[in-house]
């Protein structure tokens, strides 16, 4: 089955979405628009500005698991749409999970246990 222009999403078995923020997503984070559903997705320890997931259909085979929506990126963020370091107070800092995660962060921080949540760890924060 197809709809027109676009081709049938494979299903997604046995994977994680893990330690994200979603940073002003339109509607949510995660959209899933599958026409079956997944098997064995674990979404955990991510945090959103708005609503973490939406879904045309209701799905079975998701876990979620310490997710977190609704947070002002001010609250979140050293500087929203700039610099996405973590603020010390972030809800980020320490709120991630080690499976499946870097060993460092995107500046080259080796990650906590448990580690933050985003691309930066809590360690050196800065700007």
């Amino acid at each position: 089955m197809y709809e027109v222009g676009r081709a049938m999403p494979p299903v997604i078995v046995n994977s994680a979405i893990s330690n994200n923020i979603f940073y002003q997503p339109t509607i949510a984070g995660i959209d899933f628009d599958f026409v079956t559903g997944p098997h064995s997705l674990t979404v955990s320890n991510n945090l959103s500005t708005n609503e973490l997931y939406v879904y045309n259909t209701t799905l079975t085979g998701v876990t979620y698991v310490k997710n977190r929506t609704k947070n002002t990126a001010a609250t979140i963020l050293v500087n929203p749409g700039v610099d996405f370091h973590l603020k010390t107070d972030s809800p980020a800092v320490g709120a991630g999970t080690h499976i499946n995660a870097p060993a460092s962060d995107y500046d080259g921080a080796i990650r906590g246990n448990p580690p933050c949540i985003g691309a930066y760890e809590g360690v050196g924060l800065s700007k």
